[in-house]
This record gives structure tokens, C-alpha cells and sequence, in this order.
């Protein structure tokens, strides 16, 4: 009896830790026409000192490659975007945490 109520105490304590982790996509290369490597991959953050983060880096407009994680909510990365004169790329790094896998 003990044992069970035990238990049933630890699977209820990691049910209640847990309930704040914010489920983000994990994807190292997300191309264009191509699925997300690894497929069906998360990260969990824990707002508000974690955030969901999309990369996104462009070539005239379109879309080259998607990277998808976790991050420091504070990172300086949050919100940047970036251009390089020398390639003609541009970068944009976007976080969120307002629900589970929001950075898709």
C-alpha cells in the first residue's frame, strides 16, 4: 500500500513539474521540399528564462534553411536580424513561448 502511494505521489509530482515545460520542434536542417532532420525531435524549455527558436536564412527572398530548438529566452539572438553584404544572405532568429511547438 505504501509502495503505491508512493508511487502515485512521484508520478503526480512529475506531472505538476512538468506542466510548465514548453514543448519546442528540434531540427538541426529544415530545407526547402525537405523534411526536418531528425524527424519528430523536441527540446523542452521552461518559460520564462526559455523560449522556442526558429532560424531562418534566406537568399533573395527564399527561403534556404530552417533550424528549430531551444533557447535562453534573455539570448541577444531573440529578435535579430541579420544580413551579410559579402553573401547577400539574410538571417532571422524568432522566439516564442506562447504554446508547444511554436516555432514551426
Amino acid at each position: 500500500m505504501a509502495r503505491t502511494l508512493l508511487l502515485a505521489v512521484s508520478a503526480l509530482l512529475c506531472l505538476m513539474l512538468g506542466a510548465d515545460a514548453l514543448r519546442c520542434r528540434l531540427c538541426s536542417s529544415l530545407q526547402p521540399g525537405m523534411p526536418c532532420m531528425p524527424q519528430k525531435m523536441t527540446c523542452n524549455s521552461h518559460p520564462p528564462k526559455e523560449a522556442c527558436l526558429s532560424v531562418t536564412i534566406s537568399y533573395g527572398g527564399q527561403v534556404e534553411q530552417k533550424m528549430l530548438g531551444c533557447i535562453q529566452a534573455d539570448n541577444k539572438k531573440c529578435g535579430l536580424k541579420w544580413d551579410d553584404p559579402q553573401t547577400g544572405r539574410h538571417a532571422e532568429y524568432t522566439c516564442c513561448s506562447d504554446r508547444d511547438h511554436c516555432n514551426e
